[in-house]
């Protein structure tokens, strides 16, 4: 086999020192070379996408003979159910010069399908131009045949048992008109706060078994989505008057429900959002639910009045926008640098979402909810992955990555994640995972399981925007964190509020106690900046220094 291109593979150290001229080292690589492309899943193509080599482990796999697959495309293998938009990421990438990774569907000379995890690396000439390119694949077709299984597993909530977002939104998929409410736990913070989260869990289960015994009577389900939120379905087998009748009848049983914590009893306030049939049924019962807590009402029914509409008509506008913006790969990192407060100097970057959007910068405040509602947040999560890896993969720079409750909860994000880090080998020492607060989160196992991985494998492990959301004390020690970043709105508001000052600097004793460093977010001044400097706080970041820029020079 030709020698005349290889890819970029690494040596050890110890094989280098007996190469010890021109001849031995590229017998060395040929070896290198020869185990790579006949000892794996492996073909070559020229720069148009002709196969010029297949390896006997490909052919055998696929029922092809070696020269019936030379002279073709891989179209040849190409499965019918395969989007064309992941093939035009794939050519948009490697064109591109950098390397493409996903999971593509095939189909064998037989008529069988398999899935093959797939790396298409460019292969450059020394003066940069692409000659050829190599495709390296591991058959995972029993892991993804396997997976249906899994997957009826993974859409229950561990603690209540009802079926969990996933399941509600493929439900959702089979009813011809979905009747929605969703549910949402008024002030349940406090019920956390003031007898823990393990009796917290309780209320939520006795609320679960609640929702299971009225739900028998109206031919409707329920679910948990998160953390204090619950919705339930009804589909065909009612008018909308009957479901809107049944989900307010079940709101007002809530609060008319005594729940136990131990020798107390406590009463819940609701909030309800109803769809009655319409399309987007999520997104519907989701601004319902927002108008429900705006008025300080039980429930709201997204109708067509004014105010629901024109934020509905807005949320499509957005949703498109994301949709285009994915597939126009306009979504982008930004990066906004992390100060050492002793040296001045840069010491990190934090990298941002972004939408670029007819030549504006669009911040996330504007599409990531929207985005979670329209069950396309986790894309723009593996967006983010995928190009702060390649971004900094060939840099020296430590960066942070910001991931949430959905991220970590989502196994596919998890396994992508996972993937890059290996694919990327090395770059998980120089990374940062911030993980947002969120009042949504009870199974801390989950997040601590999630944590305890990430280190394993090298990774660093912030809690971002501290103060806001699970900052409770015994949870920090147990998650086992490296960082700190205090939010934002404590950093501004201790400059005139003594209160706010006393709890930054009780938080900064107690991360310092332990070991963990401190990041202040939102340093807008000079003023700011020296009475974080004056807490003894390591880090900071925000416009004082500088503001997310789209490269980190």
């Amino acid at each position: 086999m030709e020698n005349a291109s290889i890819p970029n593979v690494q040596i050890e150290q110890n094989g280098l020192t007996e190469c010890n001229d021109v001849t031995h080292l590229l017998q060395h690589i040929n070896e290198y070379n020869k185990a790579l492309m006949h000892g794996g899943l492996v073909t070559k193509t020229d720069p148009a996408g002709i196969i010029t080599f297949v390896s006997k482990r490909f052919s055998d796999l696929t029922g092809y003979l070696p020269e019936e697959l030379i002279g073709q495309s891989h179209a040849l293998i190409r499965h019918p159910n395969i989007k064309n938009t992941i093939f035009k990421d794939l050519w948009r990438t490697i064109t591109k010069k950098e390397i493409w990774s996903g999971v593509m569907q095939n189909i064998k000379r037989n008529g069988e399908t398999f899935f093959a995890h797939t790396t298409v690396v460019p292969i450059l000439d020394i003066s940069g131009e692409i000659v050829e390119f190599i495709s390296m694949r591991h058959d995972i077709s029993d892991l993804i045949t396997g997976r249906k299984g899994f997957r009826s597993s993974y859409k229950i909530d561990v603690l209540t048992g009802l079926g969990n977002r996933t399941k509600l939104l493929d439900d959702i998929q089979m009813v011809k008109t979905p009747m929605l409410a969703l549910i949402n736990i008024s002030h349940f913070k406090e019920v956390n706060d003031t007898y823990g989260v393990e009796s917290g869990d309780c209320v939520l289960e006795q609320l679960a078994d609640l929702f299971q015994s009225e739900c028998l009577k109206h031919d409707i389900e329920a679910y948990r989505l998160n953390g204090d939120e619950f919705a339930l379905l009804g589909g065909e087998t009612h008018h909308a008057q009957y479901f809107k009748n049944a989900f307010v009848g079940l709101g007002k049983s809530i609060e008319s429900t005594p729940f136990i914590i131990g020798t107390d009893t406590i009463k819940l306030k609701v909030n309800i959002g109803i769809s009655l049939g319409q399309k987007d049924a999520l997104l519907h019962a989701g601004i319902a639910l927002k108008e429900s807590k705006k008025n300080h009402r039980l429930f709201s029914v997204a109708d067509h009045t004014s105010v629901a509409i024109l934020e509905y008509k807005n949320n499509l506008i957005w949703k498109q926008k994301i949709i285009d913006g994915i597939t126009e790969d306009r979504f982008v990192p930004f990066y906004q640098p992390i100060i050492n407060n002793i040296t001045g100097q840069i010491e990190s970057y934090e990298t941002l979402i972004r939408l670029i959007d007819k030549g504006d910068v669009i911040s996330p405040a504007k599409f990531l909810e929207i985005a979670k509602y329209a069950n396309i947040y986790s894309e723009l999560t593996r967006i983010m992955i995928r190009k702060t890896f390649q971004y900094f993969h060939y840099k020296e720079s430590r960066f942070s990555l910001n991931l949430n409750i959905e991220d970590i909860q989502n196994i596919h994000t998890r396994l992508y994640l996972k993937k890059m880090l290996y694919l990327y080998t090395g770059i998980q020492n120089r990374l940062t995972i911030e993980l947002v607060e969120s009042e949504g989160i009870e199974n801390f196992d989950e997040i601590i399981e999630f944590i305890n991985e990430m280190k394993n494998l090298g990774c660093q492990i912030a809690i971002d925007d501290f103060g806001t959301g699970y900052s409770n004390f015994e949870y920090l020690m147990k998650m086992n964190v490296d960082v700190i970043k205090i939010d934002g709105s404590l950093i501004r508001g201790m400059i005139e509020n003594k209160k706010l000052y006393n709890v930054v600097e009780s938080i900064v004793q107690l991360a310092q106690k332990n070991n963990i460093k401190i990041i202040a977010e939102f340093v807008s001044s000079a003023e700011i900046y020296d009475k974080v400097k004056g807490l003894g706080i390591e880090y900071s970041q925000g416009y004082y220094f500088k503001e997310p820029t789209a490269t980190t020079a």
